[in-house]
């Protein structure tokens, strides 16, 4: 019988960064409307590493979560505009 040797396992090392595609897909959007929403055009945070961008998630999550709340309070602001019309 022959015996075979393999690799040990090596630990998975975790992302630390994501690339365009992979935050978009995250976020739900496009890599065109993430581009156009990204420092210094827009607010979402990213990091220029040589001539690539990179995102961090936990950056990524901390913006969603500010638009999320943003966007409930213009909804609520709404709300309590139109309220006060009738």
């Amino acid at each position: 019988m022959k015996k075979t040797y393999s690799e040990p396992q090596q630990p998975e090392i975790p992302r630390l960064a994501l690339r365009p595609k992979e935050a978009a897909v995250a976020l739900g959007m496009s890599e065109k409307a993430l581009f156009s929403r990204t420092v210094p055009r827009g607010d979402i945070p990213a990091v220029k590493l040589g001539s690539r961008v990179a995102y961090f998630p936990h950056q990524i999550r901390e913006w969603a979560d500010r638009e999320l709340a943003r966007q409930q309070r213009a909804a609520q602001q709404q709300t309590d505009g139109e309220e006060g019309v009738a």
